[in-house]
């Protein structure tokens, strides 16, 4: 019986633990009128554009922060010109560039980051505002 009761206790511990090993990172992926609501209050998040020069020319979401995910100088712009303890909204034209950027950010230390699902494809669907 005492060796069920010890059992018990380690496995319930261990329980316990399970969250203690995780990172203080979050990566959200979230849909457009989400996404808009984030970042109206520009003060409190920074958006982040990471297609190319050429597809932010022809059109993006007003306020965005261009660092091309596939420049060489991706991790080191996005380092200089963002700050870690302010969350990150980073979009792309589908959503796949900018969730391999999510990723980037994760492992450079930046706390919160909201990928928005569908890219500037679903922003321009959902007829968000645009430049």
């Amino acid at each position: 019986m005492k060796h069920r009761n010890l059992l018990g206790i380690l496995f319930g511990g261990l329980l316990g633990c399970t969250g203690c090993h995780s990172t203080d990172t979050a990566i959200r992926t979230v849909k457009a009128p989400e996404f808009s609501q984030l970042i109206e209050d520009k003060a409190s998040i920074q958006l982040v554009d990471v297609r190319t020069p050429e597809e932010f020319q022809a059109g993006h979401i007003p306020g965005a922060l261009l660092i091309d995910v596939k420049s060489a100088d991706f991790d080191r712009l996005a380092e200089e010109k963002l700050k870690k303890d302010i969350p990150v909204a980073v979009y792309c034209r589908s959503g796949m560039r900018s969730l391999k950027a999510a990723n980037q950010l994760k492992e450079k230390g930046f706390k919160t980051i909201y990928n928005l699902k569908g890219g500037f494809m679903e922003w321009q669907d959902n007829r968000f505002a645009t430049e």
